[in-house]
C-alpha cells in the first residue's frame, strides 16, 4: 500500500460489487458523519440494510457526481486515491480508474477498455433507446427527475429482467423522449419519426368493386408516406376526392401490373376483386343429400320414396320442399303399413288426417300431408283410380300476417349501430325482400344508375325488379367503403361466401329487443310491414303484388285487412252514440 495513503476515516472506500442483480458502488466510510448530508443528495443514492452502507449504480454519471463532492475516495482493488485537489490538467475524471466504468449492459459497453489515461476514457451515452413494432425500450441513469419523466410516457413500465423501461409505440412517446432527453439530432429524429409513423399507419392498397361505379375498379391507398405515383401512371384513371379513392378501368392487365408494382415496394395489397377471388359455392342440396335423408326411414320404403323424391326433383322443387313432402309420405306409409302409395286409399289417408287433427296438429302441417299425397297422384304417378275429391282437407284458418307499425320500424332502425346490420334491415323493409332473396343478392344485381334491384330467381324461380331508393344508396355507399364485398352484397367473414340466414335472424331479434319491441320480430315481418305501409299510402294492389313477387293477387289481398286507409273512413257506432248523447245533454 502507498505510504501517503490517507487513513480510512479520512476517505470513502468505493467498493465495486453486484447487488440485487445490478452492478453498484458500495460507499463505506467511518467517523465522518458530516459527509452524510452531501452523500444523501447524490442522485440515485440508496441504503442497503444487508451491507449496512449506501450504494450507487455503477456508471459514469454517478461517479462524476461522486467526484464533484470533492470528498477523497479510493476504489477497492486499484489502491488509487482521489483527493480534493484535482490533477494539474483540471479534468475531474483524470485521477480515477477506468475499471470503474461499466455503464450500460449492452454489447458495446462490454467491450474491453484501452489502457489509456483517464482523460481518454471511453464515454458511454447517458440514455439508450431501442425500438420495435411493440414499443420503445429505454435505459436511463437513475434519478428522481428521470423516473418522473419516463413515467409520463404512455404505457411506461419497468422490465426488471432487461433492466429497461418499456413504453408503447406511439408518436407522442417519441416526441416526449426527444423533448425530455434530446437523444437524436434533427436528421436522425426524422428517420425515427418516419419509421414509427409507418409502423402505426402502414401503407396499404385495396382493390375492390362498387356498384356505384360500373366497369371501374376502386383503388384506395392509405398509410404514412403512401406512394400515389404508380396508380397515377394508369391511363384513364380519375380521383374521387370525396371518397379519397382512384377509379381505374376494369382492365385485368392494368390491375395486375399495379398489384405487382405495389407488392414490389413492400405495400400490403388487399385484393377484393371477383376475378381474383374464388367464389365460395354454397353447398347445393342435391338428390344425394335427399338419399341420405331417406335412409332414416325403414329400408322397405326406400325404393318408393326415392322414386317420389326424384319425381319432385325433376319438377324443379327445392331441397326443403322435397324433404318435407317425402317425410310426410313416409309417415303415411308407416301408419298404413304399406310400402307404396299405390295400395293406400283415400279413406286410409283421411284416417291419418283425423289422427293428426285429434293430436292438435296445426292446419299448415296437416295441409302439407294433403298436398304431398295430391302431388304424387296428380303430377308424379298420374293415377286415375285414386279419388282425390274424397280427401277431407281441414278448414283453413285465416290468420292475418304480423307486422310492425312505422314507429316500431323507426325504433328498430335507430337501435342498430352496425352499418352492415343496418343495410340488411334497409333492404328487408325498404325493398320488401324475402330473407333468401336478400342473401342471394349479388353486386351485379344492383342497377345503381337506374335505382333498381334485380331479384334473381325469387320464390317460384321468378325474377322481378324492386326499387333501390336514394336512402338505400347513401347507406350502401358507406357500407361498400367499409366492407368491400366480392360477389354477394352481404358476405360472411370469408370473402365470397354469402351471409348466413341464422345471422340475419339474430340481427333482427337483437335489434327488436334493444328497441323495446315486445312482440316476436322476424325478417319476414319486415316484408309484411313493407306491404302494409304501401297499402296505407294508397299504392294500388297490382303494384304491390308485383313488388312482392306474388303469383296470385289473392295472396296480396290479405294486406287489405291490415291497412288503416279504409278503416279511417268508418266511425265506430260507440263514438256516434256517445257523441249524440252529449249533444242532447247540452240542448237540455
Amino acid at each position: 500500500m502507498h505510504t501517503d495513503c490517507q487513513h480510512k476515516s479520512d476517505q470513502i472506500t468505493v467498493e465495486m460489487a453486484q447487488h440485487k442483480g445490478e452492478e453498484v458502488y458500495f460507499l463505506r466510510f467511518k467517523g465522518r458523519r458530516e459527509w452524510l448530508p452531501r452523500i444523501k443528495r447524490l442522485g440515485g443514492i440508496l441504503f442497503s440494510r444487508s451491507q449496512r452502507c449506501y450504494y450507487l449504480p455503477r456508471h459514469k454519471f454517478c461517479r462524476d457526481k461522486l467526484v464533484a463532492m470533492s470528498i477523497p475516495f479510493v476504489i477497492t482493488g486499484t489502491h488509487e486515491e482521489v483527493s480534493k485537489e484535482h490533477p494539474s490538467n483540471g479534468h475531474p475524471r483524470s485521477g480515477y480508474d477506468s475499471t470503474g466504468i461499466l455503464g450500460l449492459p449492452t454489447q458495446a459497453s462490454r467491450l474491453p477498455f484501452s489502457e489509456k489515461k483517464g482523460g481518454d476514457i471511453q464515454e458511454l451515452p447517458a440514455i439508450e433507446v431501442t425500438w420495435s413494432y411493440k414499443g420503445f425500450a429505454i435505459w436511463i441513469p437513475y434519478s428522481i427527475e428521470n423516473v418522473r419523466k419516463v413515467k409520463i410516457l404512455d404505457g411506461a413500465w419497468w422490465h426488471a429482467k432487461s433492466r429497461r423501461w418499456l413504453c408503447k409505440n406511439t408518436l407522442k412517446n417519441l416526441e416526449k423522449i426527444q423533448s425530455h432527453w434530446q437523444v437524436w439530432n434533427d436528421k436522425t429524429y426524422q428517420k425515427w419519426f418516419d419509421q414509427v409513423s409507418q409502423s402505426i399507419n402502414p401503407c396499404k392498397v385495396t382493390f375492390y368493386y362498387s356498384p356505384k361505379y360500373a366497369k371501374k375498379v376502386c383503388v384506395e391507398i392509405i398509410g404514412y408516406g403512401a406512394n400515389h405515383q404508380l396508380v397515377k401512371q394508369v391511363s384513364g384513371r380519375n380521383y374521387v376526392k370525396s371518397e379519397k379513392i382512384y377509379l381505374i378501368p376494369a382492365n385485368k392487365d392494368s390491375v395486375d401490373q399495379l398489384i405487382r408494382g405495389y407488392k414490389e415496394i413492400g405495400y400490403s395489397v388487399i385484393n377484393r376483386l371477383s376475378g381474383y377471388q374464388t367464389e365460395v359455392k354454397v353447398k347445393k342440396r342435391t338428390s344425394k343429400m335427399v338419399e341420405n335423408y331417406l335412409r332414416r326411414f325403414p329400408a322397405e320404403l326406400y325404393s318408393f320414396l326415392k322414386r317420389y323424391s326424384e319425381g319432385m326433383y325433376r319438377l324443379g322443387y327445392g331441397y326443403s320442399t322435397i324433404k318435407h313432402y317425402t317425410g310426410k309420405i313416409a309417415r303415411i306409409l308407416i301408419f298404413t303399413q304399406s310400402n307404396s302409395m299405390e295400395g293406400v286409399s283415400a279413406r286410409q289417408v283421411n284416417q291419418y288426417l283425423d289422427y293428426l287433427t285429434n293430436k292438435d296438429i296445426s292446419f299448415s302441417l296437416i295441409n302439407q300431408f294433403y298436398s304431398a299425397v295430391k302431388l304424387y297422384h296428380d303430377k308424379i304417378a298420374f293415377t286415375d283410380h285414386f279419388e282425390i275429391n274424397q280427401l277431407q282437407r281441414p278448414r283453413k284458418m285465416h290468420r292475418l300476417p304480423a307486422f310492425l307499425s312505422e314507429k316500431e320500424v323507426s325504433r328498430l332502425i335507430d337501435s342498430i349501430e352496425n352499418i352492415k346490420h343496418l343495410a340488411i334491415v334497409y333492404l328487408l323493409y325498404g325493398a320488401g325482400l324475402r330473407k333468401g332473396e336478400l342473401l342471394g343478392l349479388r353486386l351485379e344485381h344492383l342497377y345503381w344508375e337506374r335505382g333498381q334491384i334485380l331479384v334473381k330467381e325469387g320464390k317460384g324461380r321468378k325474377d322481378r325488379i324492386v326499387p333501390l331508393s336514394e336512402e338505400m344508396k347513401k347507406l350502401l355507399e358507406a357500407y361498400f367503403r367499409k366492407h368491400r364485398p366480392v360477389h354477394y352484397v352481404f358476405e360472411s367473414r370469408t370473402a365470397g361466401k354469402p351471409y348466413s340466414d341464422t345471422s340475419v335472424r339474430n340481427i333482427i331479434k337483437t335489434a327488436a329487443k334493444k328497441a323495446g319491441i315486445s312482440k316476436r320480430v322476424t325478417p319476414h315481418m319486415l316484408r309484411h310491414s313493407f306491404a302494409t305501409h304501401l297499402m296505407d299510402r294508397g299504392v294500388v294492389l297490382p303494384k304491390i303484388q308485383y313488388l312482392l313477387g306474388h303469383k296470385d293477387v289473392k295472396t296480396t289481398m290479405i294486406y287489405t285487412h291490415l291497412t288503416t286507409k279504409s278503416l279511417d273512413e268508418v266511425e265506430s257506432p260507440l263514438d256516434t252514440l256517445l257523441r249524440n248523447n252529449r249533444n242532447r245533454g247540452i240542448e237540455k
